[in-house]
């Protein structure tokens, strides 16, 4: 899209040194590679909402098939999102990042802002986290993380938390950024009850730490 900067090589360097850990640079593929170091992250526009609210659809049919009921599924609209999502832009409390990559496509966004939760003390939430799946297990999720966590950080915010559902398969990325679980309400989605889990950081200042200390 016009008006869009280029991937900052520094920022894709940073994203090349949060692969998994365990995971060597020589075990990626040369197509890997270049869509790594191709990937860069900034702070999202008015003009990328349409795009997020593709990654949302898309991220929830690949990662929730077989997993929840397939009309719910097909009933979710791009539309729907993009509103949804504006609301939330609007705001001056929350922010908004997003990965893009070479052809300067949104491929994932991370957002957040004050927790929406009352039942928990800390004050700062990260409200979704989206990568599309050929993007996945590269460290870009960890860099999104990052960037947001890092607004609640400077919001003053002291814990921060975020929510995913029982049966989401990704769920492990929490744990292993240190987070510890708590039970949380179950949601309904498409008539039906869905089980979820929280995540939970009591100091933002650790998490920070242990971030920058990931991305080494």
């Amino acid at each position: 899209m016009a008006g869009r900067s280029k991937p900052d090589l520094r920022e894709s360097h940073a994203i090349s040194k949060l692969l998994p850990r365990g995971v060597a640079s020589a075990s990626l593929t040369f197509f890997e590679k270049r869509a790594l170091m191709a990937i860069g992250i900034r702070l999202a526009t008015v003009e990328d909402l349409p795009d997020i609210a593709r990654v949302v659809v898309n991220c929830w049919r690949s990662t929730f098939s077989g997993l929840l009921a397939s009309d719910f599924l097909e009933s979710m609209s791009v539309d729907h999102q993009e509103r949804r999502h504006r609301r939330y832009f609007g705001r001056a409390d929350v922010r908004y990042h997003v990965a893009f990559n070479e052809r300067d496509d949104v491929v994932g966004f991370a957002n957040g802002g004050p927790s929406r939760h009352t039942g928990f003390t800390h004050d700062g939430e990260i409200y979704a986290l989206y990568l599309l799946p050929a993007y996945q297990r590269q460290g870009i999720g960890t860099s999104l993380f990052s960037r947001v966590a890092g607004d609640l950080e400077g919001a003053g915010c002291k814990g921060v938390l975020t929510f995913a559902l029982t049966c989401n398969p990704n769920r492990g990325f929490d744990h292993r950024l240190g987070a510890r679980q708590a039970a949380a309400e179950p949601i309904m989605l498409g008539g039906t009850e869905i089980g979820q889990v929280a995540y939970l950081w009591d100091d933002t200042s650790v998490l920070m730490r242990d971030l920058r200390r990931l991305a080494g």
